[in-house]
């Protein structure tokens, strides 16, 4: 797995994300799509099947998709250098 809980990740877009039916134990289901192009956080991993299939549960939709990494990206951070950075 590429994430780990916690992390901001953004959806990619519908029309990067390989939709083959059952990938990795998984579809990619039409009420997903709202979520594509938009960042979300990841609030924990799961196992299927005896640990074969790894997927995550995002926070923006109460846990109730799985999510594989193919269908991730990272959020790169949103400062220019010479920018002061704060931490909340």
């Amino acid at each position: 797995m590429r994430f780990k809980t916690g992390d901001i990740v953004r959806v990619k877009e519908y029309e990067d994300i390989n939709i083959s039916p059952y990938e990795n134990g998984h579809y990619f289901a039409s009420n997903m799509r709202k979520y594509c192009g938009k960042s979300v956080t990841i609030v924990c991993i799961k196992t299927q099947y005896g640990n074969r299939y790894k997927y995550y549960n995002i926070k923006e939709n109460n846990e109730h998709f799985g999510w594989l990494d193919e269908w991730l990206e990272p959020v790169e951070p949103e400062f220019q250098l010479g920018e002061e950075l704060f931490i909340i």
